[in-house]
């Protein structure tokens, strides 16, 4: 098996079919007490604000990396994603599970249980929700073996799905351990003090578009040590997800009249965006139901060899054509070989300045013009 984070992150999204947990919703409330998962809780108790972390939840001495925000992998990932994580080396991936504890105070209010049948095996795989604050918010993604001084606290046994909880933690508590055959530890963190950059930021449910990179937020001595292990080197080093600029093609788009929150998840997706380990080369993300026009089933990371820069499209430039070659994450900054071949074409015309019109053939094609297989995005 693949030994790789990002494409293990998918699991959880396979076993109960929603994509990106706290990305996007899936319009409905499952499990345990009946909540609404999609919606910010309020506990008076835990006043408003930020807080400062002062535990590492993983030792040190059981990854070799922290990754920063902005990583892409279609299908499942057709848009720059909004956590963070451990990458875990050699040792742990040959060693039992080890203690994950939590950053700082807080409650655990969700414990989600799945069952991760990856590679011919059966797991449970479970994410924790904790909220330092009512403006604050950790969610653990791929954990296994909930610590059983947490067991004890509940009222009764997780179920598959998402359970309601309420239970009191100190900083530096182990809550459980990391994932079974998993290769990194996923940490989203969302922070409703600061304003999202998002130009519609309804297509992403109530969570991720307050997403922040968990780095910044520990004491200054642990972030200054904690940073040596983040390998990108440009501003911001903790990456970013959020490129959308207004009145030019610049971020995210989805197929007119689909609805990522609800149904459609990652299908409607189109990204002008950049790469999460080196910011200075352009990425064209390609969903599902884009792909599918010629004939491809799922969507493609791709690069631009050629056209206009993505904020220099605009309503009143015309038709814009860029040759894509195959990306992945970090090819350029790590120094992969890029196979030279141009895979497809696609043209794009903003209509006006929050609706693009779009076609994409497949290869290197001259003088391209849209056809009746253009789709329409908006935003």
């Amino acid at each position: 098996m693949k030994k790789n984070f990002f494409y293990l992150m998918v699991i959880f999204i396979t076993v109960i079919g929603c994509a990106f947990f706290f990305n996007f919703g899936c319009g409905q409330t499952q499990n345990g007490s009946g909540t609404n998962v999609w919606i910010w809780e309020e506990h008076p108790e835990l006043g408003s604000g930020t807080v400062e972390f002062t535990e590492i939840p993983i030792d040190t001495q059981y990854w070799d990396e922290f990754t920063p925000l902005g990583h892409i992998m279609p299908p499942q990932h057709p848009i720059p994603t909004s956590a963070g994580g451990f990458q875990f080396n050699q040792l742990l991936m040959t060693s039992e599970p080890q203690d994950v504890r939590s950053p700082a105070k807080g409650v655990i209010t969700k414990i989600r249980l799945s069952n991760n049948t990856s590679a011919g095996f059966s797991s449970e795989d479970y994410a924790f929700t904790i909220y330092h604050t009512n403006d604050f918010v950790t969610f653990f993604d791929h954990l296994s073996n909930v610590d059983p001084k947490i067991l004890s606290k509940l009222s009764s046994p997780l179920v598959v799905g998402e359970n309601s909880v309420y239970v009191t933690i100190e900083a530096g508590d182990v809550i459980a351990k990391t994932g079974i055959d998993i290769a990194g530890l996923g940490w989203y963190l969302y922070d409703r003090t600061l304003p999202s950059k998002y130009i519609d930021k309804s297509l992403y449910g109530p969570y991720s578009i307050y997403s922040v990179f968990p780095l910044d937020y520990f004491r200054s001595d642990l972030k200054d040590y904690l940073y040596k292990f983040v390998k990108r080197t440009k501003d911001p080093r903790g990456g970013r997800f959020d490129f959308d600029v207004d009145g030019t093609i610049q971020g995210n788009w989805i197929v007119e009249g689909s609805d990522p929150v609800n149904k459609d998840f990652w299908n409607p997706w189109l990204s002008f965006c950049f790469d999460m380990y080196d910011p200075d080369y352009r990425r064209i993300s390609i969903g599902n139901t884009l792909i599918q026009t010629i004939g491809e089933t799922y969507g493609k990371l791709t690069c631009p060899i050629s056209g206009p820069d993505f904020t220099s499209v605009t309503p009143t430039s015309g038709i814009a054509t860029y040759k894509l070659r195959m990306a992945e994450d970090g090819q350029e900054f790590f120094g992969r070989t890029i196979d030279p071949t141009i895979f497809y074409t696609l043209i794009v015309k903003m209509i006006d300045t929050r609706k693009i019109k779009v076609e994409l053939f497949k290869g290197d094609v001259s003088d391209p013009s849209f056809t009746s297989k253009a789709l329409i995005f908006t935003r």
